[in-house]
């Protein structure tokens, strides 16, 4: 018995590991939200702005790759239902009747056993990425590799602007918006085949959530391309940017609500706050915060955006 109290046992120390992802996880949303806020104000420091969310977009999307780099067995998914296993088990809120053990006494969770139930939309989640499900994965696979190229590509073409480095900023503009529409693509694929007949994720409403956010992402980059494929530079400039706000809306502030709100509402209701609310966010955010008050001006005289 000494012994065991001076040397953790690996169930122990994989807690522990775990407990750090979520900590680390929880932290790095949190800062997030405080730079990109803090960012909005720091008019005189742009650039040094700019660089600092590139920073943290590609922390987080290196997080989100998970489903890319890890082995086809789960572990990508059981990392999600853990990050919110340690708050939503301490602090159920409304969402004490919408937690579920794991399906078919799969371990779908690293808590285990210390938490034995879980949020049921992460649960299900977890369920769409195994066995039958293995085109559902590669299509997860595909919307997160391809959204977080175009997330992390966003800031940088922003950033070769103001350097007045235009060529870089062009081609980098043109990747970012492909690869948004086969990311956001592969995300409607998804939400269509697993969505709309599940009740954890409120069933047809999420549906039309998931594609109101793809297509509004996907409309506002194309958008942005065809205003400066007719030389209207300042409408080009405005839809570029409710588009990197609708893609940094649609990750970002889809966590934060999830945190934030999550206990206040059931599980499905929780799901369609986040959905509908995120993108919407990050495009106001955007459009009041960013493109109203003066950030990125435009280098040469622009023609009034409709």
């Amino acid at each position: 018995p000494i012994q065991d109290q001076k040397h953790p046992t690996p169930r122990k120390n994989k807690n522990m590991f775990h407990a750090g992802y979520t900590l680390t996880a929880a932290a790095l949303l949190g800062m997030t939200a405080f730079l990109t806020s803090t960012g909005i104000h720091l008019k005189n420091k742009i650039l040094p702005s700019i660089r600092t969310q590139f920073l943290w977009i590609l922390i987080w999307m290196i997080l989100a790759l998970r489903y890319v780099y890890l082995p086809n067995d789960g572990s990508a998914s059981g990392l999600l239902v853990a990050v919110y296993d340690p708050l939503f088990n301490l602090f159920p809120g409304n969402m004490h009747d919408d937690f579920v053990p794991c399906p078919d006494g799969i371990e779908c969770s690293p808590y285990l056993p210390i938490y034995q139930k879980h949020v049921s939309w992460t649960v299900k989640l977890f369920q769409m990425t195994l066995g039958d499900n293995s085109w559902t994965l590669k299509f997860l696979q595909s919307h997160t590799l391809f959204c977080a190229f175009a997330l992390c590509a966003m800031p940088l073409q922003l950033y070769y602007y103001m350097k007045g480095r235009l060529r870089v900023h062009r081609v980098l503009g043109r990747v970012a918006t492909l690869a948004a529409i086969v990311g956001c693509g592969s995300g409607m694929y998804i939400s269509y085949h697993n969505h709309g007949h599940v009740a954890e994720y409120n069933g047809v409403y999420c549906l039309i959530g998931f594609w109101l956010m793809g297509v509004t992402t996907i409309g506002c980059g194309v958008a942005g391309y065809l205003a400066a494929k007719r030389g209207d530079m300042e409408a080009h400039r405005r839809w570029m940017l409710r588009f990197f706000g609708s893609m940094f809306g649609a990750y970002f502030f889809w966590r934060f609500e999830a945190y934030l709100f999550g206990w206040m509402l059931s599980g499905p209701n929780g799901v369609l706050l986040n959905t509908y609310g995120s993108f919407m966010l990050g495009i106001i955010l955007f459009e009041f915060g960013i493109i109203r008050r003066g950030f990125y001006p435009v280098r040469s005289a622009q023609k009034k955006v409709l």
